[in-house]
């Protein structure tokens, strides 16, 4: 295996007091064989930071693959990266990972995952600056000799789940495996996940029972076996991680969550997923 990198030289524009959507289409970009797309940005006026960049979507040949906030792609690094953190929100990069991080083969394993074949990628990043605040960005990538066996999906979803809801339903579908669930967990009680009829989580959450701290499981236990508990990392939104490569699809796939009195009928979950390639 080896890995190549490059970047555009296509910089893009983000004005001050306004919400900007910067798009880079298949001729300014690289496609065959990226793992990883990586975002630089460069304030011209004011505090401008990756932190600007509210959203991230990524699509292959016109199909949205990648759909995430920023806080949803910072949490999902910290899931599964082996550095057990997140690029900073403050800093001045983002890295968009588009291979399997942390799989247990290492660097060729990882990149088993990655575009179809043939695809070409169009990446949309939109950013929310205020008076005084504005910057650029570039996109570079990362390049692997790997064939690919399958891609991933991170695609975000409306939970429709409004505070004080008990056993709420929202159904979930994915293409592929499902490898993994976000969720918010800030006014959550509990979240029990059932994924192709198999329940592959039911644990409190911090509002367990409608009171504070009464033992935030969901978070402790993920920050055991991953991403180390501190205050360096993402606590309002986070994943869970499933090693049962199972078929998601909205009949036998749902979450079921209680909620408290902040939680907002806005609030999203996450799905990450890996598709295999049909060869041939």
């Amino acid at each position: 295996m080896a890995r190549t990198k490059s970047f555009s030289p296509a910089t893009k524009v983000i004005p001050a007091s306004a919400t900007t959507v910067v798009v880079w289409t298949p001729s300014e970009i690289d496609s065959a064989g990226v793992v990883l797309l990586t975002m630089a940005v460069a304030a011209t006026a004011g505090a401008f930071t990756i932190g600007n960049c509210t959203a991230v979507a990524v699509k292959a040949n016109g199909v949205t693959v990648l759909n995430c906030t920023l806080t949803q792609l910072l949490a999902y690094q910290e899931r599964w990266s082996p550095k057990g953190a997140s690029d900073a929100a403050t800093g001045r990069v983002l890295n968009i990972p588009l291979n399997k991080l942390g799989a247990a083969g290492g660097d060729d394993e990882e990149d088993l995952c990655q575009f179809m074949p043939g695809a070409t990628i169009t990446v949309e990043a939109t950013f929310v600056t205020g008076a005084g605040v504005s910057g650029t960005a570039m996109l570079g990538w990362t390049k692997t000799t790997i064939e690919p066996r399958y891609y991933l999906t991170l695609l975000r979803q409306p939970m429709n789940v409004a505070a004080n809801q008990t056993n709420a339903r929202v159904p979930i579908g994915a293409q592929g495996l499902v490898e993994g669930i976000g969720i918010v967990t800030a006014a959550l009680g509990q979240v029990r996940a059932i994924v192709s009829g198999f329940e592959v989580m039911n644990q409190p959450g911090v509002l367990y029972n409608g009171a504070a701290n009464q033992g935030d499981m969901l978070q402790a236990s993920e920050a055991l076996w991953d991403a180390p508990d501190d205050a360096s990392q993402i606590t309002t939104f986070m994943f869970s991680k499933f090693g049962q490569g199972l078929q998601a699809n909205p009949a036998t796939s749902w979450l079921e969550v209680t909620t408290g009195a902040g939680f907002n009928v806005a609030d999203e979950c996450v799905i990450f997923s890996v598709v295999p390639i049909v060869q041939g």
